[in-house]
C-alpha cells in the first residue's frame, strides 16, 4: 500500500524531473512511478539509489531529496526500486515514444469511455473488484469493446482506471470464450485456459475492497500476471476468430505473436491437445476405430457408398487441413492412415467369407487368422494396457496390421493367381484357349455357350496351375459367359467374364473388369480374324478352279497373306510386348511389395500399360480407329472369300449336271463370269484400301516413337509394310 504522502512525493518528482506542467505528461509519469514503486519484482541495491538521487539532484527540489532519503530508510533493502522509478520518470518525458508503446500494448481495448467527475475512488473500487472477479456491477456495464457507466466517475487517475477496465475486458473475453472450444481436443486445451482463469481469480480475490486503491490494484495486475492475462486473451481471440480447421494449428499460429507468455501458454495447450490427438491416433492405428463426434481427427470415414474397388482409397480419407503442422513426415501420416484401413479391411473380408463359401463351395478355413471384432464393440481406452502411446509406436502397429493384410491378400485370397487367370483367359494370354474356344463356337450345333466355354477350358489347361494351394479353389471355375444364348452364336460373341466377390473385387471390381474387357474384346477380334483367314479355305488350290472363269487367285491369296501376317504381328505385339512383359513386371513388384498401396500401384501400372499398348486410351484413339479399319477390311476379304466359295460350289454342282455348262450361250456361265469379275474388282479395291490403311497405321506408330509401346509396335510393323505397293 502506498501512503498518501508517498503519492504526493511521486507527484512532485514527476513535475520536477520532467520540468513541465503538461498534465498528460505528468499523469503518465505518475502512472509509471506508482507501478514501479509497488511492483514486487523490481529489486535495486543501495548504490543505484545514491547514484540516481545525485544524478537528478539539480532537477529535484531539496525537500524532495530529504523525502527520498526518508524513503530509502523506510523501504527494505531488497525492494528499493528508486533506480527504475527515477529512470522511468525521466524517460516518460519522451511523450511520442511512450504513446507508441501504450498503443501497441493496448490496441485491442481502445474503445473506452471518457470519465467525468461524480463517483469517488472509494465508491468505484468495490464495483471494479466485482467485475474483476467475474461478477456484475450495478453501475458499470461492459460491452464488447467499451465500458458504460450509469453514473459519471471522478478521478484524476483516468489512465489507471482505463488500465484496470482493460484487464476486466480481457477476463470477460477469457470467460466467455468457452463456446469457441468444441470437441475432445478443444476441451483439453480449454482446461488449460480454465486453470489460468482460476489462477487469475485467486490472485484478484486477495484484493481488500476496503483498503484497495487504483494504484494497489494496478500494481497487483502488473508484471507477469498481466502478461499471462494478456496471453490467454490473445489465444482465446485467435480460437474464436480463426478460420483454420485445426485448433492445434490455430494455437501454434499464436507462437509467432512475439510475447513469451503467449508462447508458453500456447505450448501447454498444444501439449494437452496432442495427448488427445494421440488417443485418436492410437485408437485408429491399433484398433481401427474412430470416435470423433466433432470431426477433429485428420482421418474421416466417408459416409457415401463406395464401390468395392474404390473402398481402400475412398472409404477412409485424409483431411489435410486437420493435420498438425509439425506432423510433416508423409510416411508417418500414410502409416497411420493405412494401419486403420487394414483393420477395417480385415473386418470387411471376414464378413464376406460366408458369402464366398456359399457361392463357390469352398471348405477352406478362411479368415482364421484375421478375426477382428466389429468396431462398435471395441473400447480402446479399456483394452489398451501398454505404456502411454507415442508416435514412435505407429510404425510397429502399422507393420503388424499390414503384414496380416498382405498375407491374406497374397497367399489366402491369392490375388496373383486371380490376375494370372484373368490374363490367360479374359485377355487370351493362352493362345490355345482362344483357338479351341473359336473352334468350339464354329463347330457346335447346340449353342450352349457355358458348355462350350467349359469344354474349351478343359481342353487347354491343367487345373493345378489355377488351383489355390491353400483354399484348393479352382480359379477357372470363376470364368463365365456374359450371356447364355438359345441359338448358336457366331464367334465374335464370345463374351467372357470373371466372377468375383470381396475382397477380390478390390482389384477386380466392375470398372476394372470393364477395362480388361476392352483389351480382351480387341484380342478376341484379332483371334477370330486370324482363325477365319486360316480356316475359310481349307485348300487354297480350289481358287485355281475359278481361274478358268477369270479369277485372279494369286492377288487374293497375297492379300489374305498380308492381312493374316499383319493380324498375327499385332497379336504378337499385344500378347508379348504389352501383356506378358507388363505382367512379369507386375509380378516382380508384388513379390517385393510391403504394403497394400504397393499392390494397388503395381496393378494400376499394369492396367495402364496394357490399355495404352492396346490403343484404349484417349491419346491413342487415332491408332484404335486406324486399326479397326484394317479389321473391317479383313472382314470384307472374308466376305469375298465366302462368296467365292459359294461360286465354287455352284460351279461344281453345275458341272455334274451339265457337261456343257462352260459355253458362252449358257446363262449360268455368263452369270458366273460376271460374279468372278465383280470379285476381282472388289479384291483389287480391297488390296488398295489395305495398303493405305497399313501405311497409315504404321505412320501413326512411327510418329509416336516417344512412347515405348508405339516404339515396339513400329519395329514389328516394319515387316508388314515392306511389301505394300
Amino acid at each position: 500500500m502506498i501512503p498518501s504522502q508517498l503519492k504526493g512525493l511521486i507527484d512532485d518528482l514527476s513535475t520536477s524531473i520532467l520540468q513541465t506542467n503538461d498534465y498528460d505528461s505528468i499523469e503518465r509519469a505518475r502512472t509509471f512511478g506508482y507501478f514501479l514503486l509497488q511492483s514486487p519484482n523490481k529489486k535495486n541495491n543501495f548504490h543505484d539509489f545514491q547514484y540516481w538521487a545525485s544524478r537528478w539532484k539539480n532537477s529535484i527540489k531539496p525537500t524532495n531529496l530529504v523525502s527520498l532519503d526518508n524513503l530509502r530508510d523506510t523501504l527494505p533493502p531488497d525492494k528499493m526500486p528508486i533506480y527504475t522509478l527515477l529512470d522511468s520518470l525521466k524517460r516518460s518525458a519522451i511523450s511520442e515514444f511512450n504513446q507508441t508503446i501504450e498503443t501497441k500494448e493496448l490496441s485491442l481495448f481502445q474503445n473506452t469511455n471518457t470519465f467525468t467527475p461524480v463517483l469517488t475512488e472509494g465508491q468505484i473500487i468495490p464495483e471494479i473488484v466485482k467485475l474483476l472477479r467475474g461478477g456484475k456491477s450495478t453501475t458499470i456495464e461492459i460491452t464488447e469493446n467499451s465500458l458504460n457507466s450509469s453514473t459519471e466517475i471522478e478521478s484524476p487517475d483516468a489512465n489507471l482506471i482505463r488500465r484496470i477496465f482493460r484487464v476486466i475486458q480481457c477476463l470477460k473475453i477469457i470467460k466467455e470464450s468457452r463456446l469457441s472450444f468444441r470437441g475432445q481436443i478443444a476441451d483439453s486445451m480449454r482446461m488449460v485456459i480454465d486453470e489460468e482463469y482460476r489462477f487469475f481469480i485467486s490472485q484478484i480475490s486477495e484484493i481488500d475492497e476496503n483498503a484497495a486503491t487504483y494504484i494497489s490494484i494496478c500494481a497487483l495486475l502488473s508484471g507477469q500476471l498481466m502478461n499471462r492475462i494478456y496471453a490467454a486473451t490473445v489465444i482465446c481471440e485467435v480460437v474464436k476468430q480463426s478460420s483454420i480447421p485445426s485448433i492445434i494449428n490455430s494455437i501454434v499460429f499464436t507462437h509467432n505473436y512475439g510475447l513469451q507468455a503467449v508462447r508458453v501458454l500456447g505450448s501447454k495447450m498444444v501439449e494437452k491437445g496432442m495427448n488427445v490427438l494421440l488417443r485418436f491416433i492410437r485408437n485408429w492405428t491399433v484398433y481401427g476405430v474412430i470416435n470423433d463426434e466433432f470431426s477433429e481427427f485428420f482421418i474421416s470415414k466417408n459416409r457415401e457408398k463406395s464401390a468395392s474397388e474404390k473402398w481402400w482409397s475412398s472409404r477412409y480419407i485424409l483431411i489435410e487441413d486437420l493435420i498438425p503442422q509439425f506432423l510433416v513426415e508423409k510416411t508417418l501420416i500414410n502409416q497411420i492412415l493405412n494401419s486403420g484401413r487394414a483393420h477395417n479391411f480385415l473386418r470387411k473380408y471376414k464378413d464376406s467369407c460366408v458369402n464366398f463359401i456359399d457361392n463357390f463351395g469352398s471348405t477352406s478355413p478362411f479368415a482364421v487368422n484375421f478375426d477382428r471384432p466389429k468396431a462398435a464393440k471395441i473400447r480402446p481406452d479399456l483394452e489398451w494396457k501398454g505404456p502411454p502411446f507415442e508416435l514412435s509406436m505407429v510404425s510397429m502397429y502399422y507393420t503388424d496390421s499390414m503384414r496380416s493384410l498382405m498375407y491374406m491378400m497374397i497367399h489366402i485370397v491369392w490375388i496373383p493367381g486371380h490376375l494370372r487367370t484373368v490374363q490367360d483367359f479374359l485377355l487370351f494370354g493362352r493362345g490355345d484357349f482362344a483357338a479351341v474356344l473359336y473352334q468350339s463356337f464354329s463347330e457346335s450345333v447346340d449353342g450352349d455357350a457355358p458348355s462350350l466355354l467349359l469344354h474349351a477350358i478343359n481342353s487347354v489347361t491343367n487345373s493345378k496351375n489355377y488351383t489355390n494351394s491353400i483354399t484348393h479353389e479352382i480359379l477357372t471355375d470363376r470364368l463365365d459367359m456374359m450371356k447364355k444364348w438359345s441359338v448358336q452364336p457366331t464367334a465374335p460373341e464370345a463374351l467372357i467374364t470373371y466372377l468375383v466377390n470381396p475382397p477380390i473385387d478390390a482389384f477386380l471390381g466392375k470398372y476394372t473388369l470393364q477395362q480388361y474387357d476392352l483389351v480382351g474384346h480387341l484380342i478376341w477380334k484379332l483371334k477370330c480374324c486370324e482363325c477365319q483367314l486360316c480356316f475359310d479355305w481349307h485348300n487354297a488350290r480350289r481358287l485355281q478352279m475359278l481361274e478358268a472363269l477369270g479369277f485372279k487367285s494369286r492377288r487374293f491369296c497375297l492379300l489374305r497373306h498380308l492381312i493374316l501376317f499383319t493380324v498375327r504381328t499385332v497379336l504378337q505385339y499385344l500378347s508379348t510386348d504389352v501383356i506378358l512383359v507388363s505382367f512379369k513386371e507386375m509380378e516382380e513388384k508384388m513379390k517385393i511389395a510391403e504394403c497394400f498401396d504397393d499392390l494397388f500401384s503395381a496393378h494400376h501400372a499394369y492396367m495402364e500399360k496394357i490399355l495404352r499398348g492396346s490403343f484404349q486410351t484417349p491419346e491413342f484413339s487415332s491408332h484404335n480407329r486406324a486399326f479397326h479399319k484394317i479389321l473391317e477390311t479383313a472382314g470384307e476379304l472374308t466376305d469375298i472369300g465366302q462368296e467365292l466359295e459359294g461360286i465354287h460350289a455352284s460351279v461344281l454342282s453345275q458341272a455334274k449336271k451339265n457337261k456343257g455348262w462352260a459355253k458362252k450361250t449358257n446363262p449360268f456361265f455368263t452369270h458366273a463370269l460376271e460374279e468372278v469379275a465383280d470379285a476381282n474388282r472388289r479384291v483389287i479395291a480391297t488390296y488398295a484400301k489395305f495398303n493405305e490403311q497399313i501405311a497409315e497405321f504404321y505412320l501413326l506408330s512411327f510418329d509416336n516413337m516417344w512412347s515405348m509401346e508405339m516404339n515396339q509396335l513400329e519395329v514389328r510393323l516394319r515387316s508388314c509394310v515392306a511389301n505394300i505397293q
